[in-house]
């Protein structure tokens, strides 16, 4: 292992969703990759051994994003409806369908 110790909290600060480039800095504040490489304990031009990948899953768990929960209909549509554009050309479809019958 490298000088910092490998934490799920060091992994996260290299991987915020939707900040690139504070994602970029933070791995350069590290030292790049290959001083990350290094903190982690893996050869760049070799890889992970078996034996690795299976200590750091059952350490830092499987290397998936967690589902986000999803919204429910009335949810979607309670905030569709909140869009003014789309209340303006309901009303206008209203109109134009009440003056056909």
């Amino acid at each position: 292992m490298g000088d910092k110790p490998l934490t799920q909290n060091l992994l996260d600060s290299l991987n915020v969703e939707q900040q690139r480039a504070e994602n970029r800095k933070s791995l350069d504040d590290l030292g790049g990759i290959d001083s990350l490489a290094k903190i982690i304990g893996v050869d760049v031009h070799t890889g992970l051994t078996h034996a690795q990948v299976q200590t750091m899953r059952a350490t830092y768990g499987t290397n998936a994003f967690p589902e986000a929960p999803l919204d429910s209909y009335l949810s979607l549509l309670l905030e569709a409806l909140s869009d003014e554009t789309l209340l303006i050309l309901i009303a206008a479809a209203t109109f134009l369908w009440s003056s056909v019958f």
